[in-house]
């Protein structure tokens, strides 16, 4: 799994890429509440709220979320955010997170 960070005109893209991820193609399926991916009993425990809630929270900050998918079946989460000119400055001085 690769965690990303990139400072954009206007917002802040934050990405989590996995080759394990594998993500279907219907995206607002896979955004809803209480579905989960995998559906056969498994050793994963979760009741499929973690992306609909992550989804909310981005858009009511006036963000947006979507998934890209890649030729060798990996797949890479995107969260972006606006800021201001202001923060954009504040958020090119922060250090990167370990």
């Amino acid at each position: 799994m690769t965690v990303s960070t990139e400072l954009l005109p206007r917002r802040i893209r934050v990405g989590v890429r996995s080759d394990s991820m594998h993500a279907p193609t219907f995206d607002d399926w896979l955004f809803g509440r209480y579905e989960r991916y995998e559906k056969r009993p498994s050793s994963i425990m979760g009741a499929g709220l973690g992306l609909a809630i992550a989804r909310v929270i981005v858009e009511l900050h006036d963000g947006r979320v979507s998934i890209e998918r890649f030729a060798d079946d990996s797949a890479e989460l995107n969260f972006f955010i606006p800021v201001t000119p202001a923060m954009s400055g504040e958020v090119a001085k922060a250090s990167p997170v370990a």
